[in-house]
């Protein structure tokens, strides 16, 4: 139940945070929770919640991910991704 009902609520919520900018001393943390929840089912994560977050305007802030699945790799990417969506919501 978890996976298939609460986990995408929890992964919005975290991406949410992470994207507004508003979290400073914590981004870290909520990035590696974001890693751990992701990590349940990555393959949902970069094809379901990814694209459905960002929308169909925000589809230019999803080429920083390459889909590894490593927490140092994965952790890199999100600030990546992070940089490349508050820029394109800036310019709309």
């Amino acid at each position: 139940a978890f996976k298939s009902q609460v986990r995408m609520a929890y992964l919005h919520t975290l991406l949410t945070l992470l994207t507004r900018g508003r979290v400073g001393l914590l981004q870290e943390e909520l990035g590696l929770l974001l890693y751990h929840i992701a990590d349940v089912d990555m393959p949902s994560f970069f094809h379901e919640c990814l694209p459905q977050f960002v929308g169909d305007g925000g589809a230019d802030s999803l080429r920083c991910w390459t889909g590894q699945v490593d927490e140092p790799t994965f952790v890199k990417e999100l600030g990546y991704f992070l940089i490349d969506f508050r820029v394109g919501h800036a310019r709309q």
